[in-house]
């Protein structure tokens, strides 16, 4: 049996029932999945509001206070009976936990997240971008890529390495195409997200309603506005019915890895209008929407064209349903993984 412990740092929320963002999510999905399978054990190490154990839905939950001395001590007690140590988002705490790990002689992952993670688009991220990546990637055995932009430069960079371009997962559900209601955007309150993107698109499109879930009212800033309705976070439980409801999904993000919002969309036949992000020519391929390649003008194009169409968003949004059931479908997804893990 191979025991791997994963940090997906903020995790922690979506185990406690609670909103989390799209590589915490992919994180819980993939290993949730693996940990199905008897020839692994999983355990995640994740920050709570206490330290404590628990078992969740078969998976060793080990919740550490914010802080580096909390979680040391716990990630201490955890690696010497592990065989792998995986890590998903870089924070300023996953440095040293690859160190430990190390000297504890344990076989290291490291799961991308961002095009940030390969220096693509520093200029929209946090200062440590700069440096944490390069400590992280030095320390690490073996990557997981999102998208073939981030293969390839780990792949001319880091030719000693294991390096390995796996999709993100999706469940898929059969589901009955239903006319929406409202343009919709899902996203966290930062920079690389375009949130002012998004504030010019709904005040020139006063006559459009929007959702706008993961935001609070005072981060967007446009005050009692008609049509527009903003959520806040919204648990990952509850969230599938605004998709479901929707008419499409529109992405502002200046810079993605690979988002999972995507991938919630299409698995509720909804179509998806991004300003900017298209990995690996992903609206091409699913022939599920479009991308505005950075053109404000031509994105607000596309959504006009969405608008006044229905047949063409249920048209793309089925396009995209049946492509990632047969690209991003877990099960597929989590195969692929077990055959990298067993080359670990």
């Amino acid at each position: 049996m191979k025991k791997i412990l994963i940090c997906s740092w903020l995790a922690g929320e979506l185990f406690t029932n609670k909103s989390a963002g799209g590589s915490e999510y992919r994180s819980y999905l993939l290993f949730n999945e693996i940990n199905k399978f008897h020839r692994y054990n999983i355990s995640f190490i994740v920050k709570g509001p206490k330290e404590e154990n628990r078992k969740i839905n078969g998976v060793n939950v080990n919740f550490c206070k914010n802080n580096l001395f909390s979680a040391t001590s716990t990630f201490n007690n955890k690696i010497i009976s592990q065989d792998v140590f995986a890590g998903f988002a870089i924070n300023r705490i996953m440095p040293w936990f690859y160190a430990l790990a190390k000297l504890n002689n344990k076989k290291t992952i490291y799961f991308l997240t961002c095009d940030a993670d390969v220096g693509i688009g520093l200029e929209n991220v946090p200062q440590y971008y700069k440096y944490l990546p390069k400590v992280i990637f030095l320390l690490t055995d073996t990557f997981i890529a999102q998208n073939k932009t981030q293969y390839d430069i780990l792949k001319d960079k880091y030719k000693n390495k294991q390096i390995y371009l796996l999709k993100n997962p999706c469940k898929i559900k059969p589901v009955k195409y239903k006319d929406g209601q409202y343009i919709l955007w899902v996203g966290r309150n930062d920079k690389t997200k375009g949130i002012d993107i998004l504030k010019k698109v709904i005040l020139k499109n006063p006559e459009k309603k929007f959702k706008i879930i993961g935001i609070t009212e005072n981060e967007l800033s446009i005050k009692n506005s008609k049509n527009l309705e903003v959520l806040g976070r919204i648990d990952q439980k509850n969230i599938n019915k605004y998709y479901f409801d929707c008419s499409f999904l529109i992405n502002t993000s200046k810079i993605e890895g690979f988002p999972n919002i995507f991938l919630q969309s299409f698995s509720n036949k909804k179509p998806i209008i991004s300003y900017r992000t298209n990995p690996d020519d992903f609206f091409e391929k699913s022939h599920g929407g479009f991308c505005a390649n950075g053109d404000i003008n031509q994105f607000q194009k596309y959504i006009d064209q969405f608008y006044k169409n229905k047949f063409e968003i249920k048209k793309k949004g089925i396009n995209g349903y049946n492509y990632i059931k047969k690209e991003h479908n877990i099960k597929k997804i989590s195969k692929e993984l077990r055959e990298i893990l067993n080359k670990i």
